[in-house]
């Protein structure tokens, strides 16, 4: 960290600290490290310090509304609309609609009236990701990074909610994101923001397509991997051309339904420069690029 060197992500001060030069914050000595225990936890009043600000757009102020931060389109999270009666047990699975998301900060809200919580299993999340503090009031909050694409499916959720019906209803009137709390956004290996929302499909639609995601990594030196999702088995046609048309490899091959990958070599193709892809399935078709570095 060259801006901000000999930082950590937050720092926290006394609320009472005073900063005589506003020049030099850190003049006199700022004191930032406190020892907490039983008996000072509840007399501490700390203020926290977000370091640095990536785009312009930091809220200082939790009062104050969120900024629009030049969001691109919207992200979805998907969950399976279905109706529960009074004393059933469901599982509610939470998948990502996307190919490219690296990370993603929102809070889930279920009618803790309508729905009695009995489990959460974790899937792509983690329990490090979950934040559980206010599931009493049916909030769970959600943090979540790494560095590769999350590759969300069907036989591999974010995460699976357990509820018993306290009474008749259904999930797209019971569970929601909660709109009050951290800002619901998912961010792309582009660095780009989407805004994140919720989203209800029936009985078939939440992986019942094909699904192809992006090569990884991108740019490629060597080796780069495309992996992609069959709903059911068959032949799969990958296509690697140049701008101009001219066919560089053709790789043809039969699959099983589920995820599979595809390796596609530099030495196939050209020394650099730009190749693009064309995926053909009979349950759907995809087009990219990849970059390869010199």
């Amino acid at each position: 960290n060259t801006e901000f060197p000999s930082n950590s992500s937050w720092r926290f001060v006394d609320a009472s600290q005073d900063f005589p030069n506003p020049n030099n914050p850190f003049s006199p000595t700022l004191q930032d490290t406190f020892w907490i225990n039983d008996q000072n936890v509840n007399a501490l009043n700390l203020i926290g310090i977000k370091i640095g600000d990536l785009n312009g757009s930091a809220n200082i102020n939790i009062h104050d509304p969120i900024d629009d931060r030049s969001l691109t389109e919207d992200i979805l999270l998907e969950i399976k609309n279905m109706s529960f009666t009074q004393g059933e047990v469901i599982t509610v699975p939470v998948f990502l609609k996307a190919d490219d998301i690296i990370g993603f900060q929102t809070t889930l809200q279920f009618e803790s009236n309508d729905l009695e919580l009995l489990e959460i299993k974790t899937g792509i999340l983690a329990e490090q990701h979950l934040g559980k503090t206010k599931l009493n009031e049916g909030q769970l909050h959600i943090s979540y990074n790494q560095n590769e694409p999350i590759l969300s499916s069907v036989t591999n959720p974010l995460l699976t909610f357990k509820f018993k019906a306290n009474k008749t209803g259904q999930t797209n009137s019971a569970i929601y994101i909660f709109e009050h709390g951290v800002s619901s956004e998912a961010y792309s290996n582009e660095l780009e923001i989407h805004r994140l929302k919720l989203s209800f499909g029936g009985e078939n639609t939440d992986l019942s397509a094909v699904r192809v995601y992006l090569p990884q990594p991108n740019p490629m030196s060597d080796v780069t991997t495309l992996r992609f999702y069959l709903p059911e088995s068959g032949l799969v046609t990958l296509t690697l051309f140049t701008a101009n048309g001219k066919v560089l490899k053709k790789m043809v091959s039969n699959f099983s339904r589920g995820h599979s990958d595809i390796t596609i070599k530099s030495s196939d193709l050209v020394p650099h420069g730009l190749v693009f892809y064309h995926f053909d399935s009979a349950h759907g078709t995809a087009s990219g690029k990849i970059l390869i570095k010199g």
